[in-house]
């Protein structure tokens, strides 16, 4: 009686280790068709500038207006200049006044863009991680199902060694019996 016992698959049963990897193909393939084409847009917008670009479009006409608001400003309050001297120094005024503004509005549109780029960078990380983290879990999952598949297998081949053990004890003895 040695050797080892085959056990007969129930055909009926699904294997649950093709049901579970049936399933993660399927969650793979929604991950790769339905979300990555957005990580990717995010990750490509990490390159943006938009925020900057729009700053310094709004700055180049902010002279103009500067200007134009001044000009304006002096006509309502009959602000005449008395000497050229004093025009020129008001002209100066604003262009430096002007300057600061538009490097300040560049400043805050840079660091405004640096937050929003780091952000994403820092949801994409975390989202990353995620995602790692869930693929794991899932791996896990798969080798504890297999794990305790061939546990089952190899308890029920043992069990049935010994019912063929007893079944075989027992036929020994009715026939030393018999005798």
């Amino acid at each position: 009686m040695g050797g080892s016992t085959k056990v007969k698959k129930d055909k009926s049963i699904t294997d649950a280790e093709k049901v579970v990897a049936a399933e993660y193909r399927s969650d793979f393939e929604n991950f790769r068709t339905n979300v990555m084409p957005l990580i990717n847009d995010q990750i490509n917008s990490l390159d943006d500038r938009t925020i900057i670009k729009r700053s310094m479009a709004d700055n180049a006409d902010l002279g103009q207006r500067s200007k134009e608001q001044q000009d304006r400003m002096a006509a309502r309050m009959d602000l005449g200049y008395s000497s050229p001297n004093q025009a020129a120094a008001l002209g100066r005024q604003r262009r430096r006044n002007l300057a600061s503004t538009m490097a300040g509005n560049e400043n805050n549109a840079r660091l405004v863009q640096k937050d929003r780029n780091d952000n994403v960078a820092l949801n994409l990380a975390s989202l990353g991680n995620n995602y790692r983290q869930q693929g794991l879990d899932d791996m896990m999952n798969a080798v504890g199902i297999g794990s305790n598949r061939a546990m089952a297998n190899a308890q029920s081949a043992s069990a049935a060694r010994q019912q063929n053990i007893g079944t075989a004890a027992s036929l020994a003895t009715m026939a030393i019996m018999a005798f």
